[in-house]
Formats: C-alpha cells, structure tokens, sequence
C-alpha cells in the first residue's frame, strides 16, 4: 500500500499552495558560554540567559508533482537569544542585551507519501538571515548602548510531517536549522525552529 501510494503521489498533478507556521525558535547558547565569552574580553561578569522565543514563518511554494515543491517565503524568529547580568570587574555595572532574526528563504522540498494521507517532507535550501543585536550596558548614572547588525546567505536544512485533512487543506508539523547565522560583531550561531502550520492547495 504504501508503495502504490508513493507512485500515485509521484504522478500528482502540478499545483500551488501557500501557508503559514508558528512555533519554537531556539538557539544552544547558555549562561555558561555568555560568562566565558566575558572573560575572554577582560570582564568578570554573572548573568542569565533565555534562548527560546516564539517564530512564524509564511509561505508559497509550486509543487511539480507528488515529490517535489520549490519554496520560499518570510519568517522572523522573534528574540531566539536575550541576556541579562551583573558585572564586578573592571567596574560595577548591570547589562541586558537581545538578538532578534527575521529574513526570507527558498527551498527545495522533497516529498515522501506513505498511507492514508501522510507524507513526510524534507527541505534544504538557503535565507537570507537578518540578525540584529542590541546591548545596554548601565553603570551607576551612565548608560551605554551598542548596536550591531549581520546580513548574510545561510543554509537552510528541516525535516517533518504532513496530514492531508482534505484535497485543499493539510497540516504540517517540521523542524528547521537555519546555521550559522550571525557574525562576530552579533554573536554567530545555528537557529533551530520548531513549528505546526496549515498548508492550503490551490
């Protein structure tokens, strides 16, 4: 059965969809590295960090047939990376910082049948990741802010699932790496995303 449904997706007619997503973004940075990071720079330094945020992510995409979409659309992972703390050394101070992303993608996506409507999906393709970094750092009376912004090409890689609840309408849960984002100036690193979302077939 789920061979027959294979080859009856490899021969589906082309289409166009559109859709839309919402979920988890992440990043693997911790308090940890933040107070290495410091150190590294001089400064003695304790602070917490969250790395999670919640994403969206639009999209359109043209199937050629029951296998293969291109797709491409816009998403902006919120603020995956904000941080807060207190410094001792070389002076007292207080600082707080964020880093937020957003940019658009184009993907190629491979699609696997199985039976009664399911279908697993794959994507790799590359972003454009727009990653901005904000830092207020506040030592008595005084304040002091920096600002630093990347723009760059990324990979893009992802796997998951999808439900058809209908012949139009179809459900999508997937997980995405967009790697290496960022640079030396906003802090570089992967953003993971984790999302469910709603497909429509035109």
């Amino acid at each position: 059965m789920a061979v027959a449904a294979a080859l009856a997706g490899g021969s589906a007619s082309a289409q166009w969809y559109a859709g839309g997503s919402l979920g988890q973004s992440k990043t693997n940075y911790n308090a940890g590295q933040l107070s290495a990071d410091l150190r590294a720079v001089g400064v003695t330094a304790t602070g917490a960090i969250s790395s999670s945020d919640i994403g969206l992510k639009a999209f359109a995409g043209y199937s050629f047939n029951g296998n293969f979409a291109l797709e491409g659309g816009y998403f902006n992972m919120g603020r995956p990376l904000t941080s807060n703390g207190t410094v001792t050394a070389p002076t007292a101070a207080t600082f707080s910082g964020k880093v937020e992303g957003q940019g658009v993608n184009l993907d190629a996506v491979g699609t696997l049948p199985l039976a009664q409507g399911f279908s697993l999906i794959g994507r790799l393709g590359a972003a454009y990741f727009q990653t901005k970094a904000t830092t207020t750092v506040t030592a008595g009376n005084l304040s002091s802010y920096g600002n630093a912004t990347s723009n760059k090409f990324v990979p893009v890689f992802g796997v998951g699932a999808q439900y058809d609840f209908t012949k139009t309408i179809a459900g999508r849960i997937e997980a995405q790496r967009f790697s290496k984002v960022g640079n030396s100036n906003t802090g570089s690193g992967d953003v993971d995303f984790y999302s469910a979302g709603i497909v429509v077939k035109f």
